[in-house]
């Protein structure tokens, strides 16, 4: 069996969850401290800003736990 994941349908429950939370101010604020690592250089006592690419998915990936973990072993959202 493969661990590749193939692209849900734009009218999943999952993918509608993720697009209206994705809109959020929440989100807005989650992906830029996930983005953002400041690290001070102890010779010039500046501040680094590191960006990495694979962020959006990282958190897409807590998403898809956090949303399959509330639906239970039932499958549903009631638990």
């Amino acid at each position: 069996m493969s661990d590749v994941m193939a692209k849900l349908p734009d009218d999943s429950p999952l993918m509608i969850a993720w697009n209206a939370y994705r809109a959020t101010d929440g989100y807005a604020n989650v992906l830029k401290w996930a983005r953002h690592v400041k690290v001070q250089e102890r010779e010039t006592n500046a501040l680094i800003e590191i960006q990495h690419p694979h962020t959006e998915g990282s958190l897409w990936a807590a998403f898809m736990a956090g949303y399959k973990a509330a639906q239970g072993p039932t499958g549903d959202a009631g638990g």
